[in-house]
C-alpha cells in the first residue's frame, strides 16, 4: 500500500548512471536552513511546528561531483545544447540548452501512486548555483526529472564540490501526510516520458497539454511498489 498511518511512500530513481550511489536525497538537518548569523544555540525555529513540518518532507540533492566552470561568451548560449561533461559515455552531466545551465548530475525521478502528492525543487542556502529556476511537479498526474537549472551572464564561474548542496525537494501531501521515499528501478512511466518527449522535440512539436492528457491516460498502477528495491511487504 502507498498509505499507511499518515505516511505516503514515494518512489524515486536516477535517470542517468553511473552516479546513482551517490545521488540518495537526505533528510534535511538544522544545519540546511539555519542563517549563519543565528546568534542563539537554541533557535525559535527548531519548536516552530510550520518549520518542522517543512523539514519532515524535504530532502537535500547533492553534487556526485566536482567541476569548475566559467561562462567564456554568449556563444554557449545557443539553441542547441551543449555537453560540457561526459563520463563513459553515459549522458552528460551538464548542458546548455538555450541560455539556461542544467546540472543533469542531479537528476532524481520523484513518481508516486497517490494523487495530490507534488514536490516543489527550490534553491538550499549554500548551493553553488546562483540564481536556481524553481519549480514544482506533480509526482501522480506527471512526474519528469528534476536538476538544478539556474541562468547564467557572460564571464560568471561556478566552483562545485563533490557533495555540495543542489537543491532542495519539499513534498506537499493532500493531507500533510509524511512522505517516506523509496528507493526503485526505472518506472515505466518514467521511459514513456523520455520517449515521449525525444518524439516531440524531434519532430519539433512540443504539445505540452496533448503530453499531459496522454501520460494520464497511459498512467500505470502501482509503480512505487512494482519497482521498489528495498524488498518491502
Amino acid at each position: 500500500m502507498s498509505v499507511l498511518k499518515n505516511i505516503i511512500e514515494v518512489g524515486y530513481c536516477h535517470p542517468y548512471a553511473p552516479i546513482t550511489e551517490v545521488m540518495e536525497p537526505k533528510p534535511l538537518v538544522n544545519n540546511d536552513i539555519k542563517q549563519r548569523n543565528t546568534l542563539r544555540k537554541d533557535t525559535i525555529f527548531k519548536r516552530c511546528p510550520a518549520v518542522q513540518g517543512y523539514m519532515v518532507n524535504s530532502f537535500r540533492v547533492n553534487y556526485p561531483v566536482s567541476a569548475e566552470l566559467k561562462v567564456e561568451n554568449q556563444e554557449l548560449f545557443c539553441d542547441q545544447p551543449q555537453y560540457l561533461q561526459r563520463n563513459n559515455g553515459w549522458d552528460p552531466f551538464f548542458t546548455w540548452p538555450g541560455n539556461i545551465f542544467e546540472a543533469l548530475c542531479t537528476d532524481v525521478f520523484f513518481f508516486c501512486d497517490v494523487p495530490g502528492v507534488k514536490v516543489l525543487m527550490n534553491a538550499h542556502k549554500d548551493s553553488p548555483m546562483p540564481c536556481m529556476i524553481p519549480s514544482i511537479v506533480d509526482t501522480y498526474k506527471f512526474p519528469r526529472s528534476n536538476h538544478a537549472c539556474s541562468f547564467l551572464t557572460e564571464g560568471q564561474k561556478i566552483s562545485i564540490k563533490r557533495g555540495d548542496p543542489a537543491y532542495i525537494a519539499t513534498f506537499i501531501t493532500p493531507n500533510e501526510e509524511r512522505v517516506r521515499l523509496v528507493p526503485c528501478n526505472r518506472p515505466e512511466i518514467l521511459t514513456w516520458c523520455k520517449d515521449r518527449e525525444a518524439f516531440n522535440r524531434m519532430t519539433g512539436s512540443m504539445k505540452w497539454k496533448h503530453f499531459f492528457m496522454d501520460g494520464l491516460r497511459f498512467r500505470p498502477k502501482n509503480q512505487v511498489q512494482k519497482y521498489r528495491l528495498d524488498k518491502a511487504d
